[in-house]
């Protein structure tokens, strides 16, 4: 007795798709979809919609084409639709052809869970890497008795529902420890972390004196190099002043009190991956301790050089992100390099700078990408405590942000342990649904 007559009464055992289930491509190409009033299936996470519609059925949709493409086989999702929908010309909807039989929602978990496995495998190309339909049609599914399968499907849908509440929770929590860290150097510029270190230390020499100093090591910095002489940044107006400082702080600009250098992109042809030349950086640099890996390097056009224990700051989109570099790296115009005043801690102006990011994004400009210009950096206030009070702020910072990182430590570590067991519920789900 030939399957496609008869279902096998073994239970669990394999089937070939096609035996089971139509097989058929979408005939809409995306680009050219009509929007309308039904949905519209493509290969990415959102979908479109269309004028007309291709099928009125329960259907698993699955992908013709890699996720990823140029000689890399991945497919990132397996969908399912009900009801009426337009199918785009690079997916296939595998619809059951006895629905008292073959559970869609159960196909659609099947192969989602198995595509690494089952889908996967079976593409082919070396640049656009694609699943034939006739190689889509021969897989075998293991299709237990339909009380089986919907047993499954509400078991899963269930552990799914768990899946998202623990992703929600984790999300929040992640959220929740980055507005912590930004209270944290917050509170810090505002001078309210050492606000009892000022009470036990009340004779210290005030920032203004301190702010006199970086002045005129900056003149004379600038006589010696022989560079032009620069016009005064203007004063500080009242409407500029966001928060009040504790007695002994004094606001000034951040040109000021660092020196600026702005990126510059060298030629593409000198840019490699080989190790040849400068460690060179673009921009989308983030708040981490350290620049994380070595990207390109370039052997032309070295000259915006980003010294080492250097303060970076992406001028460009991700207007505002902040890192430190512990070597020396060229820059591109996606960033720029700012170098602490040795009267002023580097850490501390790092924490400074960290807080500014909102304010960058403000006052970015552009159409086709928004950035800063080195005007907008200079012209930045910041606050400036006392040179005796800032190590005792970094140490405050400090040992809250590692804080901050045990619990980011512990909300990760419980992620994964959440997501371990799902995968062990999941699993126990189908167990003895294995091909046989």
């Amino acid at each position: 007795m030939k399957a496609t007559d008869s279902y096998r009464k073994i239970n669990n055992s394999p089937y070939k798709l096609s035996d089971i289930c139509t097989i058929t491509k979408g005939d809409t190409g995306i680009m050219k979809a009509i929007p309308g009033k039904y949905a519209m299936i493509t290969l990415g996470e959102e979908d479109k919609t269309h004028n007309e519609f291709q099928f009125d059925a329960k259907a698993v949709i699955v992908p013709l084409i890699s996720s990823t493409g140029h000689g890399h086989a991945s497919m990132k999702r397996v969908k399912y639709y009900e009801g009426k929908f337009a199918l785009g010309n690079i997916l296939s909807a595998v619809i059951p052809k006895d629905e008292t039989k073959v559970n869609a929602k159960y196909l659609h978990i099947y192969l989602h869970e198995n595509r690494d496995r089952l889908l996967v495998p079976l593409m082919k190309g070396a640049a656009n890497v694609s699943l034939p339909i006739t190689r889509l049609e021969n897989i075998k599914v293991v299709i237990p008795s339909i009380e089986r399968q919907l047993e499954i499907v509400e078991q899963y849908q269930t552990i799914s529902n768990k899946n998202n509440q623990l992703a929600n929770t984790f999300e929040d929590q992640t959220q929740l420890l980055f507005q912590l860290r930004q209270s944290i150097l917050q509170e810090a510029i505002q001078g309210k972390l050492t606000s009892e270190w000022r009470e036990q230390n009340p004779n210290v020499e005030p920032a203004a004196e301190l702010l006199k100093r970086i002045k005129a090591e900056f003149r004379l910095r600038s006589t010696t190099k022989g560079k032009k002489k620069e016009k005064p940044l203007a004063p500080i107006a009242e409407n500029e002043i966001p928060f009040e400082l504790p007695e002994g702080w004094v606001w000034c600009r951040l040109g000021e009190v660092c020196e600026i250098i702005m990126g510059q992109s060298p030629d593409g042809n000198s840019v490699n991956n080989s190790g040849d030349g400068i460690e060179f950086h673009q921009g989308k640099i983030f708040f981490t301790d350290k620049i994380i890996a070595k990207s390109n390097h370039t052997t032309n056009r070295i000259t915006k050089i980003a010294p080492e224990n250097s303060i970076l700051l992406c001028v460009r989109a991700p207007v505002g992100k902040v890192n430190i570099t512990d070597r020396k790296l060229c820059i591109g115009r996606g960033l720029c390099a700012l170098k602490a005043d040795p009267f002023i801690g580097f850490n501390l102006l790092y924490f400074l700078i960290a807080t500014l990011e909102n304010s960058f994004i403000s006052k970015s400009k552009g159409s086709t990408f928004t950035a800063i210009s080195l005007d907008i950096i200079k012209n930045e206030t910041i606050p400036l405590p006392p040179l005796s009070e800032q190590q005792a702020i970094v140490e405050k910072v400090e040992i809250l942000l590692e804080k901050c990182n045990q619990l980011q430590a512990e909300i990760e570590t419980m992620n994964k342990h959440s997501k371990e067991l799902l995968k062990a519920l999941f699993n126990e789900t189908f167990e003895g649904e294995k091909e046989i």
